[in-house]
């Protein structure tokens, strides 16, 4: 496995086996010995528990059951059922499970990537050193291979608050949105308050559908000014059939009842009979996390969103921000970034781990 760029970690008991599938979220493949060295019903019970813990963790990564052939009639048809193949020890040679345990991570990744993401890291693997590899350049210019990020389907305008975050704005550059302000009230002390009025936009008159299509929300804004949703919902619902609130710094509202119908995803979504509603939050800012991406709430309305369509917008050539947001909704996805490295691991326990 090694030879194959496998990193291959042993664990010697099920107790350490059920510690590393608890406390490794990057697995890929997990092998399993159904004797452990000693082929006895109480070894056998253990695997057989490992064997279900992996499965309440992990509901489809590829398991592997190693056994003797003369051990067939000791596996129950439950336990069968808990792997998807079988390894013969002494029958099958060490380069042919090798290929095995390499083409389940593979086929695994295909389904946990889909379409996109798989086409990146195989445009990244044949142009490794190419000057416009995905990985390594932010360019203005993308392969045909991938798609481009700039197509758009036509000029549609978007009610936009006039102090939203520029980042609004630039992602109306790629999605073919014109703005149309919606601007705020001040008082003596030029601090931001409610919006008052619409500012009128000359480049409005070339989009072909006069009806805003969107509104960007800042909530709340950035002198801390909370908007009650449901006041600007009800405002809006015939006007727009999509509303995204940014609350970058707002991510904490639902769980103060202070804020109470003053965030984007309030309430009973059961209940919720208004335009679509998106929320989006930074993660970095009030969130445990390292990374500059944001979450995406959406709560369907008017006018849904298809999700498995649903598509992200970022710098040109940016297209590594996109694939763990395409990974994340692939059937039965327990892919977690891992750091650009695909581990798995085996339970004799072996781990096996593989470097991209």
């Amino acid at each position: 496995m090694q030879a194959r760029h496998i990193e291959v970690v042993i664990s010697t008991s099920p107790e350490d086996g059920e510690a590393f599938v608890i406390s490794d979220a990057g697995l890929n493949t997990i092998l399993i010995d159904w004797s452990f060295r000693d082929d006895n019903a109480e070894t056998h019970t253990k695997a057989r528990k490992l064997l279900e813990r992996v499965r309440s963790r992990y509901a489809r990564i590829p398991v592997f059951l190693m056994a003797e052939r003369d051990e067939v009639n000791t596996i129950p048809l439950e336990v069968t059922q808990l792997a998807d193949e079988f390894i013969w020890t002494l029958e099958d040679t060490a380069p042919f499970i090798a290929g095995r345990v390499l083409a389940s991570i593979l086929r695994d990744r295909e389904l946990v990537w889909g379409p996109m993401t798989s086409a990146l890291f195989k445009f990244a693997g044949t142009f490794e050193y190419s000057w416009h590899t995905r990985f390594l350049r932010l360019l203005w210019r993308e392969p045909v291979a991938l798609g481009s990020i700039h197509q758009r389907r036509g000029i549609k305008i978007v009610l936009c608050g006039r102090n939203c975050h520029k980042s609004i704005e630039h992602g109306l550059i790629p999605t073919g949105g014109i703005p149309v302000y919606l601007m705020p009230s001040r008082n003596c002390y030029g601090i931001i308050g409610p919006m008052a009025a619409v500012a009128a936009n000359p480049l409005a008159t070339l989009a072909h559908d006069q009806k805003p299509a969107h509104c960007v929300i800042t909530n709340s804004t950035y002198d801390g000014l909370c908007s009650k949703v449901t006041r600007i919902t009800e405002l809006l619902h015939a006007v727009v059939g999509r509303i995204h609130f940014d609350e970058a710094w707002y991510a904490y509202a639902r769980f103060n009842p202070l804020y109470e119908e003053r965030y984007a995803m309030h309430g009973d979504p059961a209940a919720h009979t208004s335009p679509t509603v998106f929320a989006t939050h930074s993660t970095h800012k009030v969130l445990a996390a390292l990374s500059q991406a944001s979450f995406i709430h959406v709560r369907d309305g008017r006018h849904p969103i298809e999700h498995d369509r649903l598509w992200i917008g970022a710098d040109p050539g940016r297209y590594r921000r996109m694939s763990p947001w395409r990974a994340s909704r692939m059937p039965g996805g327990h892919l977690l970034e891992c750091g650009g490295r695909c581990r798995a691991r085996t339970c004799d326990l072996l781990g096996v781990n593989q470097t991209l």
